[in-house]
């Protein structure tokens, strides 16, 4: 049927915005393929970038080329959250440099990566930080 079709999902849009709500019958009708081609099932979930620990993304922005993120520790003990590309492709043809910045984006110091694709930053208790991506 018709409310199926990409045109009547993005009907539903308002005010310009660039994301489409989807039922659950419309996932499963986009996890599927659309019958035009070889579609590849999508994943359950998918991103470039992904916080992991208890740190709340308050800003996330491009800035003079860099990633610009924002992230506060809403708790009252000091935390630790982990930065992850999460495309090992992605990483290796567009290698990323964390660094920890002021408030005006001038640089504090660089962000040391844990593992692969991850950096680790320090927040203690109820700070804000500013990390720039380049």
């Amino acid at each position: 049927p018709r409310e199926h079709q990409p045109e009547y999902l993005g009907q539903r849009l308002a005010a310009g915005l660039r994301a489409a709500q989807l039922r659950p019958v419309d996932v499963a009708y986009f996890r599927r393929g659309s019958g035009r081609g070889d579609a590849a099932a999508l994943p359950p979930t998918a991103s470039l970038l992904r916080l992991e620990g208890q740190a709340i993304v308050s800003g996330l922005r491009r800035n003079a080329g860099a990633i610009e993120l924002r992230l506060f520790n809403p708790l009252t003990v000091p935390i630790t959250a982990h930065l992850r590309l999460d495309d090992a492709l992605w990483r290796e043809e567009h290698p990323f440099r964390a660094e920890r910045v002021d408030l005006e984006g001038r640089s504090l110091a660089p962000l040391d990566m844990v593992d692969d694709g991850a950096w680790a930053l320090p927040l203690r208790p109820k700070e804000i930080a500013t990390v720039h991506l380049t």
